[in-house]
């Protein structure tokens, strides 16, 4: 197992309960504030660590807009799974709600990228055609050194072209890539067919390609993610 931590006030910590807990470098005890922290950790738990009539508040404080959601899908994709239907609901209620706010106020220009073919996902099929389109993305970019300045970041979209190279694909290994996006994309889409708030497996489909697929932030003309899509 993977054990990694961070300085506090770095904007990682705390975002949900198996994140908040703490360790002492001079006594070498860890510290469970909320006194959940531990046992989510154990049982791969995402507990929002918060009562919910401060859900809203706890998502607004955000490092960076809807990067809190964008991590509950990330963890789900790892094996976590909501405390339960409530928190769900909340994280897919939020999530698609940002894409519709984006709509309304759209973030700056951006650049014009070839989208990749997607592969196959057990139990739901390919969620798009092979047909080609271009999609408009943000020219945001990640930091190079990792950091949390992204440049001028706005909007849903914006952070999650960030996340999506920061954290599926990202290194030279393109094998990993294919198998982070997979995870990433059912993650996403079991916990909105989950969640009910879309309806079914085919309209879900169809949100993702609309508003999560373009902002797939890829213009490496050797990403194939199943051969023959491209």
């Amino acid at each position: 197992s993977k054990f990694t931590g961070h300085p506090i006030g770095v904007g990682c910590e705390g975002d949900f309960n198996c994140n908040t807990l703490l360790y002492d470098v001079m006594t070498g005890v860890l510290i469970d504030p909320s006194g959940y922290g531990r046992i989510d950790a154990i049982n791969f738990t995402l507990r929002i660590p918060f009562p919910q009539h401060e859900w809203k508040m706890w998502l607004a404080d955000d490092r960076l807009p809807g990067m809190k959601l964008l991590r509950y899908f990330n963890f789900v994709s790892r094996g976590f799974t909501p405390l339960d239907d409530n928190v769900r609901k909340f994280i897919c209620d939020s999530f698609i709600k940002m894409f519709e706010d984006d709509v309304a106020c759209p973030s700056s220009p951006g650049v014009m990228v070839d989208p990749i073919g997607l592969p196959s996902v057990p139990g739901m099929g390919s969620p798009f055609s092979s047909k080609h389109n271009d999609y408009t993305a943000s020219a945001t970019d990640a930091a190079a050194d990792g950091s949390e300045t992204v440049g001028d970041v706005k909007s849903i979209k914006d952070t999650l072209q960030t996340f999506i190279k920061r954290k599926v694909f990202r290194g030279p290994d393109k094998a990993v890539w294919v198998k982070k996006e997979g995870a990433f994309r059912m993650a996403v889409m079991s916990e909105m067919v989950a969640s009910g708030l879309l309806g079914g497996d085919r309209a879900v489909k169809a949100w993702y390609k609309e508003n999560v697929y373009p902002q797939y932030p890829t213009t490496d003309p050797d990403v194939k993610l199943k051969p023959g899509l491209h």
